[in-house]
C-alpha cells in the first residue's frame, strides 16, 4: 500500500462499497419473495431467505417460525442480526465516518440521511414491503450516483469498486440460488407441462425484474423466455452490469489498476484465486443442468468468491 492511502482507509473504503451493495441486494431478495408469494397461492415460503445466509440458528434462536413479518423485520430492522438492512447500514456508516477526509460531504451526508430514515421504519412500513423495498434501492441508487459524480479518482476510488462488484457478482449467484428450481419446471415433461411452464414464466420474469435485466434480457431474447436463457443470461453475459461475468471481469481489470496505476504488485494469492475463479464462469454452461446442478454450480461459485475475498483480505488488509 503505497503512502496516499493507509491500509485501514483501503478497507474501510472496500466494506463501505460492499455493505451498500449488499443493502441493495438484500431488499430485492426480499421485495423479490413478496412478489412473487404474492402471485403464488400456497408458496409463502420465507425461509428460504433464511437458508440462503445461513441464518437459521440465529433466526429460530428468537423467533418461532418463519413468518412473513418476522423474516421480514430480522432482515431490515433488526440491529442483533449482522446481516440485516439496517446493520450492513450502520456498519457502511461507520466506515463511511473513518473516511470523512477522503469521501465527498455530499456522500456522507447522504449515507448519513438513509441511515436515520431506515433507524425511524414503522412497524406498519414493514407490512407494505414493496415500497420500503423500492425507497430502500432507490437510496442505495443515489448513493451509487453521488460516488460517480463527487469520488476523487484514485487509489481510495479503485478499492471501493473492487468491493463493489466482488459484492455484487455474490449476490447475483446467491438471488439465482434462491430459485434454482425453475430448471426443473422449464423441462418438465408430465401431464402438467403447460403449467409448469407458465409457473416458470412468471418466476423468471421475476427474477430478471429484480436484478433489474429484463429490458437487458430483451436486448439480446427479443421474443420468448426460458428459465434455461434467463439463467446462462445472470450468469454468463459479460454486457450485463449485473451478471456474474461482468462483475469478476470488473475486478480483474481493478486488480490490474492497482497493479499499474498505483504500484501494487503482491497479489500472486488474487490473481490465482481470481483466475480460477473466472475459470469457473468461462467454461460454465447451463444446457444440461438440472435444479440440482445449478445449485451446486452456485455454491461453488460462492466458495470462490470467498476464497477471493480472503486472497484480497490476507494481501492489502492483512
Amino acid at each position: 500500500m503505497d503512502s496516499s492511502l493507509l491500509t485501514r482507509f483501503a478497507e474501510n473504503i472496500f466494506w463501505l462499497a460492499r455493505y451498500m451493495e449488499r443493502i441493495e441486494n438484500l431488499a430485492r431478495i426480499l421485495d423479490v419473495n413478496e412478489t412473487y408469494n404474492r402471485g403464488h397461492a400456497g408458496d409463502n415460503d420465507w425461509s428460504r431467505i433464511i437458508r440462503l445466509h445461513n441464518d437459521e440458528e440465529a433466526f429460530f434462536e428468537r423467533h418461532d417460525a418463519a413468518t412473513e413479518f418476522a423474516v421480514i423485520s430480522f432482515y431490515i430492522v433488526d440491529r442483533k442480526n449482522p446481516n440485516s438492512i439496517m446493520s450492513c447500514l450502520h456498519f457502511a456508516r461507520e466506515n463511511a465516518r473513518s473516511l470523512r477526509h477522503l469521501i465527498s460531504t455530499e456522500m456522507w451526508r447522504q449515507i448519513n440521511t438513509f441511515y436515520y430514515r431506515l433507524r425511524g421504519v414503522k412497524t406498519a412500513e414493514l407490512r407494505q414491503l414493496s415500497e420500503l423495498c423500492r425507497e430502500i434501492k432507490e437510496a442505495c441508487q443515489t448513493h451509487t450516483g453521488i460516488t460517480e459524480g463527487t469520488f476523487f479518482r484514485n487509489q481510495a476510488w479503485t478499492f471501493y469498486h473492487l468491493g463493489k462488484y466482488l459484492e455484487r457478482g455474490d449476490q447475483t449467484t446467491r438471488l439465482l440460488d434462491m430459485r434454482h428450481n425453475m430448471l426443473t419446471r422449464a423441462d418438465s415433461e408430465d401431464g402438467e407441462a403447460n403449467a409448469a411452464r407458465q409457473l416458470d414464466l412468471i418466476e423468471v420474469n421475476t427474477l430478471l425484474r429484480s436484478l433489474a435485466g429484463y429490458h437487458a434480457f430483451r436486448l439480446v431474447h427479443p421474443a420468448g423466455m426460458t428459465a434455461e436463457d434467463v439463467v446462462s443470461f445472470l450468469l454468463f453475459d459479460s454486457r450485463f452490469s449485473r451478471s456474474v461475468a461482468f462483475s469478476f471481469k470488473m475486478v480483474e481489470t481493478l486488480i490490474d489498476d492497482l497493479s499499474k496505476a498505483h504500484n501494487l504488485r503482491r497479489n500472486a494469492a488474487i490473481r490465482a484465486a481470481l483466475t480460477d475463479a473466472r475459470y469457473v464462469v468461462k467454461t460454465g454452461t447451463v444446457a444440461g443442468m438440472d435444479a440440482a446442478d445449478l445449485h451446486e454450480y452456485l455454491d461453488t461459485l460462492q466458495v470462490k468468491v470467498g476464497v477471493l475475498t480472503s486472497a484480497i483480505d490476507d494481501t492489502y488488509f492483512g
